[in-house]
């Protein structure tokens, strides 16, 4: 039987996509083309618990939050699934579909346990040929052999949260001034801006009394997001936050600054402008993590170096050209 053919007769889909908040907004694309594709089909996504608030949304029909199921061999023991598609798989992962006999399973050519996959993706992602989303749909294009555009998938945020983040905007923004979000940290997936600069920026941004600018972080930003409110018209959500209640504050925001991290494909995924900070270097690229679907800034070092290797000297970025492009994309 073609794949073609198998996929056809297939009911239940599962995306196994067990790592960060970016990762999964990215990966979201492909579960809206596959019900774009047969809206029949039951599409449901494995994941971690960070992203559930993500995974409520029109085009995932069910979730398992793996981390708090003792793993994942227990979401493949219990439930029939006809196709797996593992855009960053783990050896536990693959092996376990193979273990639990799941008919189609696709992923990387290119892993030591590929051999637990029938249907393997011959992409190289670490050369970065292609943005993240388009390389998740691809594993899906290489079955219907038609290409698809990666398009957003937002969440549906509840009425509760939608009311705690219009009455913490009345209680900070009574008179309704433009807002902006710095979230200053990256949890180490790339290279960021020095927050020297950022400071800087926010200094000058701070002189526009029609403006109020949000820091917003987590974990180990906690100094960080201490210092920066620490200008005049800053408010500091340093942990007060939910990832639901951030996802609406983007949503009521003007513009967000943010070094490469998953806040700022959530931005992107509800058209909000942004403006960030990417490094040369591919695997880190914004031509493989960039923003989508929005209006966007990205800085970047000069990309080559007088060796000829790629410059990620995140410091020579110029503070007077970010200001520039904020005030212009703010409208002042």
């Amino acid at each position: 039987m073609k794949i073609i053919e198998k996929f056809d007769n297939s009911s239940e889909i599962v995306i196994v996509r067990t790592d960060k908040i970016g990762d999964m907004v990215l990966t979201l694309p492909l579960a809206r083309a596959l019900k774009e594709y047969n809206p029949n089909l039951c599409v449901s996504i494995v994941a971690n618990s960070v992203n559930e608030p993500l995974l409520k949304n029109l085009y995932v029909d069910k979730y398992f939050l793996v981390d708090k199921l003792n793993g994942i061999d227990n979401v493949f023991k219990n439930n029939q699934f006809d196709v797996a598609f593992f855009p960053m798989p783990k050896f536990d992962e693959a092996f376990s579909a193979f273990k639990n006999r799941i008919p189609l399973r696709i992923g990387s050519a290119y892993r030591f346990y590929s051999i637990f996959f029938n249907h393997k993706i011959y992409d190289h992602r670490k050369i970065s040929e292609y943005h993240e989303a388009d390389y998740n749909l691809r594993m899906f294009e290489s079955i219907i052999k038609s290409k698809h555009n990666p398009k957003p998938v937002i969440p549906i945020i509840s009425d509760n949260v939608s009311l705690d983040i219009n009455n913490l905007i009345t209680k900070y923004n009574p008179k309704n001034k433009k807002t902006m979000i710095i979230h200053p940290g990256s949890r180490g997936s790339s290279l960021d801006i020095p927050i020297s600069k950022l400071d800087e920026l926010i200094k000058r941004l701070s002189k526009f009394e029609e403006l109020l600018i949000f820091i917003t972080g987590t974990g180990q930003d906690k100094d960080i997001c201490s210092l920066l409110s620490n200008n005049a018209n800053t408010v500091n959500l340093y942990e007060l936050l939910s990832l639901e209640q951030l996802i609406k504050l983007i949503r009521r925001s003007d513009l967000l600054v943010a070094n490469s991290t998953g806040v700022l494909h959530i931005a992107a995924s509800m058209q909000i402008p942004v403006l960030t900070f990417f490094p040369n270097t591919p695997s880190m690229s914004s031509k493989r993590w960039g923003p989508l679907w929005t209006k966007s800034h990205i800085f970047s070092p000069e990309p080559i170096t007088l060796s000829g290797k790629y410059n990620d000297d995140m410091s020579s970025i110029s503070v007077d050209d970010v200001y520039n492009i904020a005030i212009e994309m703010l409208d002042f």
